[in-house]
This record gives C-alpha cells, structure tokens and sequence, in this order.
C-alpha cells in the first residue's frame, strides 16, 4: 500500500505536467484516479471523510442527475462528460483525506510534495521563457509553462501556493525549497500575465501577514521569505531581460477594456438572458441552445454553476466551501480567497488543484472520526526520506 500511496502523491507532485488537450485526462490524472480508487476499495471497511464531504458526494450526484436530465431532453447535446469531472475530484478528495488523515507527519509529507509541484510548474515556465521549442510552444505575451494555457498555469500556482501556506500553518520560514518553490508560483502567475490571478496573489500575501503578526521571530521569517521571493523574482526577470515585467506591462495596458467587457467576454449575460434555468440549471455543454448567447461557456465559477446545475447546485459548493473554512483561522479565509477572486472570471471547477485545497483545509481544520496515525497504519512509514526523517 505504501508503493500505492507514493504513486498517488508522485501524481499530485507532476500535475502540472500536460501532454494531451485540454479536457482531457492527463497522465497524472490516471495516476491520480486509479491509485486514489486503491486506496479507497483496500479502506472501505474504515473509510473517512464521506462526513466531511457529503456537501462534494452530493453535489456530484446532483450534476449526474442534472446531465442526464438534459441528455434525455436535449438529444443532440452533449453532457455527459462534465459528471466524470466532479466524479474524479470526489474520488481524489476521498483518497487525499483518507491518506492525510492516516499519515504521522501529513503536513510535512504534504508540504514536500506540494514543492515540488511548484518547482516543477516553475520548471515549465523557464523552459517556456529560455527555450519555447523544447515545449513547441509560440512567442507569446502569456506564458504556459508544461499546461495548455497561460490560465491553467496561473489558477494551479495560486492553489498551490494556497496549499503550502495552510500546510505550513502561514510560515515561510527560511527552508529553501519552501522559498523556491513560492517564488516559482509567484513567477507562474505573472508569467502567465493573468489579471484575476495576480489579484488573487494580494490575498495570499496578506494571509501570510496574518498569520505571521503575533510572533516577532515569524514576522522576520515572513519578512525574510518575502524579501527572497521578491529578490529571486526581479533577478528573473532581469536575467531574462524583462520576460515577466514586459508581460505584465502588456496586460495592465488592456485592463481598462477588459472591466468594460466583463459582463459579455465571461458570458454573465447569458445568466441574466435565461433566468428560466436559475432554479434547476442547464447543464453543462451545447451552448448552441442559447440564441444571441452561445459562444463558449461562462467564465466564472459561481456563475457557471448556477446556470448549470442551479440554486441547488450552486448552494451544495457554498455549504462545502463553509463547511471547509468555518473553524480555520481567519488568514486560510484569505488563503481561500486568492483562487474565488480568480474564479469570479474564470470557471475552475474541474481544476484538481482546486478541490486539493479545499479538502486539505476541511481535513486540517475539522476533527475526522479516525485521528490521525489510527486509520490502520497503511501510510505510516511512507516517504521517510522525502520528509527527512
């Protein structure tokens, strides 16, 4: 079981990593579904976590139900693929809680993993800015880094980020990879110039301000991290002669025309044309049933889930988003507001990076039935020298 559990934690570590089209299961993801199915069939008999994600199990039942309501009314359309994205995310949610919960040092193991998640997003991104063809990708303003696009890039280093802050309990600390590897978060979010992303970055930045303010030993260490973060990014950007600030000049010089057309380049007037579907929702897919509206889907989260799958679904993320922050410190409410504030014109609900850290602050921050070290010893001993111990 241990070979089982570092294949699913080598999958959250290379998730950044796409081959195949966006939409698409990536390597990672089989690696990530099929171990986290292991995991959950060799539990069954002393499974946790079905209390803390009820709000998840039910709300992808409820897309399930809403997709194949419209597949039966709507024959020509295509909704059928959308429950399996839900679907995926319940099973890795479940298979994540019940590893973290039976693991000695989670955070610790946790933390190492998401560093390197980071670091070799950040990889991509050097390799994208240095040498574009060894990844056929184009000169461009926005950089993707080893995803397909510049906002996968920038909504996974936020999450990420997010996640290795509340798995450090808001510390940077002075530990090298913790540092490198949010430095090649930062540099991932402006490399991929997104606007929504570097808005979420000010509340990541305030989190760790917030978590760190009572101690002064960690306000230094905070301040510390900072100065290294920002020290290592300007050196870069120098070094590549202004890759990321070029970038980002080119952006800020289209954010006054992008505030204007928010309500049509996100397709928010498509909720407001049919609010027929607010109650029970639209499902996902076949846009060509919206006359005047049908181009592309809605670029928001909350927007999106509403016309989708309605008040009800939109609801069901609303109780699991509560449910996860209601007894977390305030500063993993800012934690959790970097990804929102992204979300609000970026739909990023089939984003595992996501619901990582979403289950990560339910897990940490709720008291599971089956305390940590107790459920079976399946995970005790794994990654002893990742951990260093």
């Amino acid at each position: 079981m241990n070979l089982i559990i570092f294949l699913f934690l080598l999958g959250v570590a290379t998730s950044s990593i796409y081959i195949l089209p966006s939409g698409n299961p990536q390597p990672s993801d089989f690696l990530l579904f099929l171990t986290g199915l292991v995991v959950i069939f060799f539990h069954w008999n002393r499974l946790s976590g079905i209390h803390l994600l009820w709000p998840m199990l039910v709300l992808t039942i409820w897309v399930g139900i809403v997709s194949a309501a419209w597949s039966i009314a709507y024959p020509f359309g295509s909704f059928d693929r959308y429950p399996l994205f839900y679907l995926f995310n319940f099973v890795f949610m479940l298979a994540f809680v019940n590893i973290y919960i039976s693991l000695k040092t989670p955070d610790v193991v946790f933390s190492r993993v998401i560093e390197m998640a980071l670091i070799v997003s950040g990889v991509g991104v050097i390799i994208s800015i240095v040498a574009p063809s060894l990844l056929l990708a184009s000169e461009s303003v926005r950089i993707t880094g080893f995803f397909n696009n510049p906002n996968q890039l920038a909504y996974y280093s936020l999450c990420m980020m997010g996640a290795l802050i509340v798995l450090n309990d808001g510390a940077l600390g002075r530990r090298l990879s913790t540092l490198l590897s949010i430095s090649s978060g930062v540099i991932g979010v402006f490399a991929a110039a997104s606007l929504g992303a570097m808005a979420g970055l000010v509340f990541l930045l305030l989190a760790i301000m917030l978590a760190n303010w009572s101690s002064l030993s960690r306000v230094f260490n905070a301040m510390f991290g900072v100065l290294f973060v920002l020290t290592l990014f300007f050196g870069f950007d120098l070094y590549t002669e202004g890759a990321i600030s070029d970038r980002f000049d080119a952006r800020m010089a289209r954010l006054e025309v992008k505030v204007e057309s928010i309500e049509s380049e996100r397709k928010y007037d498509r909720i407001l044309a049919y609010p027929e579907y607010w109650m029970f929702g639209a499902g996902e897919g076949s846009t060509e049933r919206f006359q005047g509206y049908e181009r592309g889907e809605i670029h928001s989260t909350f927007g999106n889930i509403l016309f989708s799958y309605g008040v009800i679904g939109l609801l069901l993320l609303c109780v699991l988003l509560f449910k996860s922050l209601r007894q977390a410190p305030w500063y993993v409410w800012l934690v959790m507001a970097a990804p929102l504030t992204y979300s609000m014109t970026h739909m990023g609900l089939r984003f595992t990076a996501f619901w990582f850290l979403v289950a990560l602050i339910l897990v940490k921050y709720r008291k599971p039935r089956i305390r940590a070290g107790e459920a079976g010893g399946f995970a005790n001993n794994i990654l002893s020298s990742l951990v260093g111990r």
